[in-house]
C-alpha cells in the first residue's frame, strides 16, 4: 500500500487510454520494474521490503478499493456523532448486558441444555429476542434441545410466461424478474427466458426487497412475487398485469 501511495504520480485512474504515459499498462510496467528491482537488492545482502508484480486490472481494482475506503470513512465521520445512532449502539449494549446466562461447552459433545435456565439461546450472536426467535424451532420429547422447523411444503408459484397473461408487456420487461429491456442491454444480461441472474439486481423488482428472503425462493420475483409492490420504485403498474392471474398457483 505504501509503494502504492508513494507512485500515485505514475497513474491516473481516470486515463483514457490504459497505454498512455499515464495509464494503467503503463503504470504496471513501471510497478513491476520497481519490483525487480527490489529483488535485485535483496540479493545483494540489502534489506527491503518485498512486493508481488501486479497486472493493470489489479492495481485498478485496488484503485477503486481505497476510493470506496474513503467514502465509507467520510459516512462513518458524518454519523459518529449522530444521537440516533448512539442511541442505537447504547440500546444494543444495554440489550447484550440483559441476556440471561447461557451455557458454555467445553468439549465437541452433543449439547443438553439445561432447561432450568429457560428457553435454550442461540445464533451468533445470540438472537436479542430468544424467546421469538426459538419460535421457528421445535423442541424433542425433553424440551432439552431444539431442532429446526422445516417449512411445509405448500404450493408452488408457477414460473411461467403465460401465466402472467396477454397482457404482461412482455416486450418491455422480462416476464422472470420485471425488469426492463434496456437495463437488461446495459447490463448485458439475458432477457426474458433466458434471465436468470435479476438482472444484477439483489432486490425484487416489486417489492424491492433482497431475493435472498424466503419469500422470494423458487424463483418467486418480480412479476411472480406476492408481495405488495413498492410505493415508488416499482414499475408494476407498467407491467399491464392482472393481479388475479398473477396469484395463480398449482
Amino acid at each position: 500500500m505504501a509503494l502504492f501511495d508513494d507512485m500515485e504520480p505514475n497513474y491516473d485512474r481516470k486515463c483514457a487510454s490504459l497505454s498512455s504515459s499515464r495509464g494503467y499498462k503503463t503504470f504496471a510496467k513501471a510497478w513491476n520494474l520497481h519490483v525487480s528491482n527490489l529483488f535485485a537488492r535483496q540479493v545483494t545482502g540489502e534489506r527491503v521490503t518485498i512486493v508481488n508484480r501486479k497486472s493493470a486490472a489489479q492495481l485498478q481494482e485496488h484503485y477503486d478499493r481505497k476510493c470506496r475506503q474513503k467514502e465509507l470513512q467520510s459516512l462513518f465521520n458524518e454519523n459518529k456523532n449522530d444521537p440516533l445512532m448512539k442511541q442505537m449502539e447504547q440500546c444494543l449494549h444495554d440489550t447484550r448486558k440483559e441476556m440471561h446466562p447461557h451455557q458454555t461447552a467445553a468439549v465437541t459433545l452433543p449439547v443438553q441444555y439445561n432447561s432450568r435456565l429457560g428457553r435454550p439461546q442461540f445464533g451468533v450472536p445470540y438472537a436479542l429476542n430468544t424467546d421469538i426467535a426459538t419460535n421457528a424451532f421445535q423442541y424433542n420429547n425433553t424440551r432439552t434441545s431444539i431442532q429446526y422447523k422445516a417449512v411445509p411444503n405448500g404450493a408452488a408459484l408457477r414460473i411461467t410466461r403465460e401465466i402472467l397473461g396477454k397482457s404482461f408487456k412482455a416486450r418491455s420487461f422480462c416476464w422472470k424478474c420485471g425488469f426492463k429491456k434496456s437495463q437488461h442491454l446495459r447490463a448485458n444480461e439475458p432477457f426474458g427466458g433466458d434471465c436468470k441472474r435479476n438482472c444484477g439486481h439483489e432486490e425484487c423488482s416489486k417489492c424491492y426487497t433482497r431475493i435472498t428472503f424466503e419469500c422470494h425462493s423458487n424463483g418467486r420475483i418480480g412479476p411472480h412475487c406476492t408481495n405488495e409492490p413498492h410505493p415508488t420504485k416499482s414499475k408494476y403498474d407498467d407491467w399491464g398485469m392482472v393481479d388475479t392471474v398473477q396469484r395463480s398457483i398449482i
